[in-house]
């Protein structure tokens, strides 16, 4: 692969969000986890369990308020 992916995951403090946002780094790729509300806590996030090849970051966004934001975020 050339580069990494790079991938916007909605809803990611859910229990699939969390994870596929964790089958996604450990193939290797980047993740943009969003959710509404703050980030879940370590015991639901099992990307944050163990080291990955890709990189999982967090950003808390309201899509109803904070489309301006998801613009914005940085990867």
């Amino acid at each position: 692969m050339a580069g990494r992916e790079k991938f916007l995951i909605l809803g990611s403090n859910s229990f699939s969000g969390a994870t596929f946002c964790d089958f996604l780094a450990a193939d290797g790729h980047d993740v943009l986890a969003t959710s509404r509300s703050e980030e879940a806590h370590p015991a639901f996030l099992p990307y944050k369990w163990q080291e990955r090849p890709g990189r999982v970051r967090f950003k808390r966004i309201d899509l109803n308020h904070d489309l301006d934001g998801l613009k914005s975020a940085s990867w």
